[in-house]
């Protein structure tokens, strides 16, 4: 086959997320070490999911520790942005310790949140969970901060 012809040929299509489980199931397959250490890591998971719930860190989204976050999203949301001095933000982590950039951020944001919520009584009982992007950067660009 050509060049031409081949930059003729249709894109392939991406993955769906059954093509990928798929692929993902039969590459475990063909590796026992590795399906071994894929049956160790989900084995556990039942029992911590069963102690969150007991213990009441993990509700469903209309339970009683919902906050406005929890719903659906409207056209009423509103987006917020700010902007931080990144020298000050250095020099807290230098004066905080053994932290990171990403930590002063997140703890800035943390309790931004918190007392937002406080504020509409909403806050629950419990913390709250979140995913937060960081940066995974080495040691020596950690070390130029």
């Amino acid at each position: 086959m050509t060049r031409r012809q081949r930059a003729r040929e249709p894109p392939y299509a991406n993955p769906g997320p059954l093509e990928l489980f798929g692929r993902a199931y039969l590459n475990r397959l063909r590796s026992p070490a590795r399906w071994a250490k894929a049956v160790q890591d989900i084995l556990p998971i039942p029992g911590r999911l069963r102690q969150g719930f007991r213990e009441h860190r993990l509700q469903g989204l209309k339970s009683r520790h919902s906050t406005r976050f929890n719903g659906p999203i409207s056209p009423h949301r509103v987006v917020e942005g700010r902007f931080f001095d990144l020298e000050e933000v250095r020099a807290i982590r230098r004066k905080a310790g053994d932290v990171t950039v990403n930590d002063v951020l997140v703890t800035v944001v943390a309790g931004a949140l918190r007392k937002y919520l406080e504020s509409k009584g909403e806050l629950p009982r419990f913390s709250p969970m979140a995913m937060i992007p960081v940066s995974y950067r080495s040691e020596g660009d950690r070390r130029n901060q």
